[in-house]
């Protein structure tokens, strides 16, 4: 982030005296907030950005984060370029650690790789030091939650030809280089 976007964007949690009952968060980004958003994103416009977040004590020196976030956004159409509207909510459920915990090491196996459950928990994050930047939690599911390629509805390329497979033999570089073979035989 520039240095203007970090002033804009700063808003730091210390985590190391966290309440018992957590500590609630409900923010209304402004306009000055939602303009170095939208350009952190790469968007056109944030219209509207609310979040719900609590943070909580996770085992002894770890974090927990649980809420939602709300976004009325514009972005860009792939094909047109014109801008389209869209709102979401994505929910938030993060732990972190700080570096150095002995919760960070990664679980092994018996040939020392590393275990992932793909059903279970997301592993933590870390952080250095005492506190966690909202506006950068709030940015990465902002952008979790954006649609990567918003196409206005009915829009399509007008010199697109979709291919319909029937020239696989013709298309494959295999083909093309026995014919070449083929020609430099009779060449000979």
């Amino acid at each position: 982030m520039s240095e203007n976007k970090k002033e804009t964007l700063d808003y730091t949690v210390n985590v190391g005296v966290l309440p018992g009952a957590g500590f609630v968060i409900d923010l209304d980004a402004n306009e000055k907030e939602r303009a170095a958003l939208a350009i952190e994103a790469d968007i056109l416009e944030i219209k509207s950005l609310k979040a719900e977040l609590v943070f909580r004590r996770w085992r002894k020196d770890g974090v927990g984060l649980k809420g939602r976030i709300f976004a009325k956004v514009v972005q860009e159409c792939i094909v047109t370029l014109e801008p389209l509207n869209s709102e979401f909510i994505e929910e938030v459920e993060r732990t972190f650690l700080p570096e150095g915990s002995r919760l960070a090491k990664p679980r092994l196996n018996e040939d020392g790789e590393m275990v992932l459950d793909l059903e279970g928990a997301d592993i933590p994050d870390l952080f250095i030091g005492n506190t966690l930047n909202v506006w950068e939690i709030i940015l990465e599911h902002l952008q979790l939650g954006l649609d990567p390629f918003p196409r206005a509805q009915g829009a399509q390329f007008a010199d697109h030809i979709e291919d319909d497979g029937s020239d696989d033999e013709k298309a494959s570089p295999f083909a093309a280089l026995s014919a070449l073979k083929s020609t430099e035989k009779n060449d000979k």
